[in-house]
């Protein structure tokens, strides 16, 4: 992201959490609409540039998308899975935002191999951090399991800088740091072998410098087991039952640098076992701000008279837990909640782990840590961590690969760092790494590189295997071992195509992914479309919850003419083990496409495209097949979208063109059907931004467009205003944009006006009733004149006999219509017969009270007389 976010942020307490809500309520809206031109031609259009006529390939009926998995993946569910799926259902049933649920990893039971617990994540993205999972090593240099228990544990983390980039979740700023300690020993009714997982939160905003703090607590002590309406005395959040509970905190101003150490605190009060989620937080001015922001008491006993037992935190180094995670503890950073991932391209920061013994006053580092905690489903990449060791280790963080590795206490464990610093030519080549003398894909993890090209990464002090790579270019791989600098030259090659994303952060790196161009509106750069190659796996990363880590195209920060055209579509197969095992396990496919990201930009073109597909698993996020982020004056033309969840997403820029699209619901064959969970509400458009012009696209997805009222990035109510028609002219009128130019009908028609609605003229968007808005969900405005296949004609019916400004209704396919006037109106396509019915009134007679009138080529009359 760089130069940070270009949007303004007034936050204020509480209404990132209703916005959310609102999403969420948005994002389901249309489920029952059903499309009427299920199979349809389109003619073939065409845009205009220097010229020269690009054609649309036409579409006709609903296309599969054409992901297949391999055959006899398995298909079965772990229990988290399980509660996962059913807190995610229940949160969306009761308009509880995702991002409230920091939701528990999904991952298969975790090993117990060799008689100690291994942690569940094998490889980035993880939750990255520090984590002690109760394993250390031996006097014989060999980890063993050990079960320790604490009344209180701390986490803290000093934050220097930081500089997120994640478009596909809530906002790309947006991360969680996470305290999470399972409570043990705990008596609900009077059973005292209770496991709880807790979670102490705050999340950043990392452009308006806003911390918050919210909590979660899980019940772990038997799979299905939930949070009960009778688990919890008192509490001051949300117990929502049967799943999980959850508190929002205060929040604060808070620029970087900062300080903030989180306590989970069990005690006993009231004669019930309680927990107290603490903070203290230092200032960059050295401002000291503490609390205690939630106390949640147990219910042990419906009237104790006895204290119950003290529940304790335990570290088990042994054996799972019952719903096969492990208790540990775990400071770590990750997405904004939901199971979400986030993408660190900068950081600087430090992280402890400390435990409070029984009748001790002082903290006391954990033994051993490791470079990631392993309980939760959110996770990060982009982080490179290394201790120095001591009497009060703790983890470093900076930019560079997130390798799963031990930091101290733990055999292969080296304190330390070696610093290596890569000059890349081009400055946009991506950058991976593996621990090891040999280049070993499956344990490679992503590295950022600066827009600058020169990129420092602080590493434990082992062997390290490095690839650098970029589409049409000859990768380069280097080992290093010690601290030092290369320079990497990348030299051009385009027999081998695009084979790795493209990604340019600043006008100057677009010229390394373009076929051409030098960045004008008469000679724009044109990315690269060089289908040659096949996007190497290693960029088929996502985590436990589907977040893909890597977009197919990723545009931020320029203002040059861009043109991107005949696009390859970013497949990926899930080669790598981590991938692989998991869509065999979930019946998930095992290929997918990657979506296409534009990041405060103007003059992009985005024209003739032949399938733009997207990324499948998006049921819970706002992942589009194409995003535009505070991106202006561009141009969306030409495409057609084979709508996996959101066809294209716009939020926070203005005076943009969407033209020419064909929007078609896609699904992808699945071996397990219930993973694909966006199917039957494939979404064409979704606007959070005014100024847009959006005309001459065919929607054919079953929720066509929506403008959501609230700013996506803020949360603030807020009226989009966009124009979703022109004035009614000739076909044959030229319409400039970016210097492509706009003409035609996509239906083939003499006149270009609005947009053609596959679901103009069902109940819910009646023919006639102008403007059209999706049954509301464009939420101001809409389209005036729609295209259409056929011809409208009226039928009028005129009353006699009722009183004046007496109400009264007619019915036609299912649409009513009221009047207190003496005339209603209805429009309808010629040559068809349509039967009516007239609605009581209380005290008088209607004559003909139903009936069918026939429409061919003009308006039809029918009087209906009340006695």
């Amino acid at each position: 992201m760089g130069s940070g976010l270009i949007f303004a942020r007034d936050f204020k307490e509480g209404i990132y959490v209703r916005a959310l809500a609102m999403r969420l309520r948005w994002q389901g809206l249309g489920i029952v609409v059903v499309a009427i031109a299920a199979v349809m031609l389109l003619p073939a259009f065409s845009v205009g540039f220097g010229g020269a006529t690009a054609r649309m390939v036409p579409v006709s009926g609903v296309p599969s998308g054409g992901l297949t998995p391999a055959g006899g993946a398995h298909v079965s569910a772990s229990p988290t899975a399980a509660l996962v799926a059913h807190a995610l259902a229940v949160a969306k049933a009761r308009g509880i935002p995702s991002t409230d649920l920091f939701l528990p990893s999904v991952n298969g039971a975790a090993s117990t191999a060799g008689g100690i617990v291994h942690p569940l994540y094998a490889a980035a993205p993880a939750p990255m951090g520090l984590g002690y999972f109760g394993t250390q090593v031996n006097t014989h240099g060999v980890d063993h399991g050990t079960v320790t228990y604490y009344p209180s544990v701390e986490g803290a983390v000093t934050l220097n800088s930081v500089d997120p980039y994640y478009l596909a979740s809530s906002s790309p700023d947006i991360f969680t740091l996470q305290l999470n300690t399972v409570l043990t020993h705990v008596t609900v009714l009077g059973n005292s072998s209770g496991q709880y997982w807790i979670q102490n939160v705050p999340i950043y905003f990392a452009a308006s410098h806003t911390l918050g703090i919210e909590d979660n607590i899980w019940n772990f002590s038997a799979p299905g087991a939930g949070m009960q309406l009778g688990t919890l005395h008192s509490y001051g959040g949300n117990l929502v039952p049967g799943v999980f509970y959850y508190d929002v905190g205060p929040s604060w101003n808070m620029p970087t640098p900062f300080t903030i150490r989180l306590y989970n605190n069990a005690s006993v009060v009231n004669l019930r076992p309680t927990i107290y989620f603490n903070y203290s937080i230092t200032t960059s001015n050295g401002t000291v701000i503490s609390g205690s922001f939630d106390q949640v008491e147990f219910n042990s006993a419906v009237a104790p008279v006895h204290a119950a037992a003290h529940p304790v935190f335990q570290i088990d180094g042994k054996q799972t837990n019952p719903i096969g995670l492990l208790n540990d503890a775990e400071i770590m950073i990750g997405g904004p909640g939901g199971g979400s991932t986030t993408t660190l391209l900068g950081i600087n920061a430090t992280m402890g782990l400390w435990t409070l013994a029984n009748h001790s006053s002082t903290y006391v580092a954990v033994p051993a840590g490791s470079s990631f905690g392993t309980d939760t489903g959110e996770t990060s990449e982009g982080i490179a961590e290394w201790s120095a060791g001591g009497s009060n280790p703790v983890a470093v963080l900076g930019s560079g690969p997130s390798l799963l590795q031990p930091l101290w206490g733990l055999a292969g464990a080296a304190s330390g760092f070696i610093s290596e610093t890569f000059t890349l030519t081009p400055s946009n080549a991506f950058a991976f790494a593996n621990q090891g003398a040999a280049w070993n894909r499956n344990t490679a993890a992503w590295a950022p590189v600066p827009p600058s090209g020169v990129a420092t990464y602080n590493l434990s002090p082992h062997t390290y295997s490095f690839d650098f790579l970029l589409a049409d270019y000859k990768p380069v791989k280097m080992t290093v071992s010690s601290s030092g600098s290369a320079t990497v030259s990348l030299s051009s090659d385009p027999a081998l195509g695009v084979y790795t994303p493209l990604w340019a952060w600043n006008n100057a790196q677009l010229a390394a992914i373009s076929s051409g161009g030098s960045g004008t509106v008469t000679n724009p750069y044109v990315l690269d479309s060089n289908s040659a190659g096949t996007l190497s796996p290693l960029f088929g990363e996502f985590n436990d919850f589907y977040y893909p880590v890597f977009p197919g195209i990723s545009i931020a920060n320029t203002n040059a003419y861009v043109t991107a055209t005949g696009l390859p579509d970013f497949a990926v197969a899930f080669l790598l083990p981590v991938e692989a095992q998991f869509s065999a396990h979930f019946g998930t496919p095992f290929t997918n496409n990657l979506e296409l990201q534009f990041y405060n930009d103007t003059h992009i073109s985005l024209v003739n495209n032949p399938q733009l597909t997207g990324w499948s698993f998006s049921g819970n996020s706002f992942i589009a097949s194409v995003q535009f982020w505070g991106t202006s004056d561009s141009l969306i033309a030409g495409n057609n979208f084979q709508v996996q969840s959101i066809g294209a997403m716009l939020s926070g820029g203005t005076n943009n063109v969407v033209w020419g699209n064909v929007f078609t619901a896609a699904t992808t064959t699945a071996v397990n059907p219930g993973s694909i969970q966006y199917g039957s509400s494939q979404n064409g458009l979704q606007v959070y931004e005014s100024g847009d012009r959006i005309y001459n696209n065919a929607f054919l997805t079953p929720v066509t467009a929506v403008t959501p009222p609230f700013d996506l990035y803020t949360g603030a109510p807020q009226l989009w205003v966009d124009r979703w028609n022109i004035t009614p002219q000739p076909a044959t009128i030229t319409h400039w944009v970016n210097g492509f130019g706009l003409s035609g009908n996509i239906l083939g028609k003499p006149v270009q006006s609005g947009n053609y609605w596959s679901n103009y003229g069902t109940s819910q968007n009646p023919w006639g009733v102008l403007p059209y808005t999706d049954g509301g969900g464009i939420f101001a405005g809409g389209d005036s004149h729609p295209l259409l296949f056929v011809t409208l004609h009226r039928i009028v019916f005129t009353e006699s006999g009722l009183p004046a400004s007496t109400p009264w209704a007619v019915t036609i396919n299912g649409y009513t219509q009221s009047s207190i006037s003496n005339t209603i109106t209805f429009w309808e396509p010629s040559n068809a017969l349509y039967a009516y019915s007239v609605g009581p009134v209380a005290g008088f007679t209607a004559s003909p009270n139903l009936g069918a009138v026939a429409l061919h080529g003009g308006p039809v009359f029918v009087t209906i007389t009340w006695t």
